[in-house]
């Protein structure tokens, strides 16, 4: 026997889900990280790709980090280690494209 819960069913921009990426699978494997972006990444609006990617980035950020200081969070200091990493690798969102990124691959 199976059940879908639709309780929680939401729709919206499916690259806002790509945007936990960097904040938790960098975290285990960039190479994956990588693979996954690079699937998904239309080389003609490329641009808009990233912009996008890096504004839902930050929103995530601001996001779990939140929750985990409302919640009293256990992992609290691990997801603002993390949210630290993944500032930096937008050099303080500087730059739209992170580090662990090769652009050339994308060109």
């Amino acid at each position: 026997m199976g059940l879908i819960d639709f309780n929680r069913l939401e729709f919206g921009d499916p690259l806002f889900d790509l945007a936990k990426i960097g904040f938790f699978t960098t975290e285990v494997s960039i190479p994956f990280a990588r693979g996954n972006i690079l699937g998904y990444i239309d080389k003609e609006e490329v641009t808009d790709f990233w912009n996008l990617y890096a504004l839902y980035t930050a929103m995530h950020i601001t996001s779990a980090v939140n929750w985990a200081a409302k919640n009293e969070s256990r992992n609290f200091k691990k997801l603002m280690d993390y949210a630290a990493k993944t500032v930096a690798s937008h050099d303080n969102f500087q730059r739209i494209v992170p580090n662990w990124m090769n652009e050339e691959e994308f060109k």
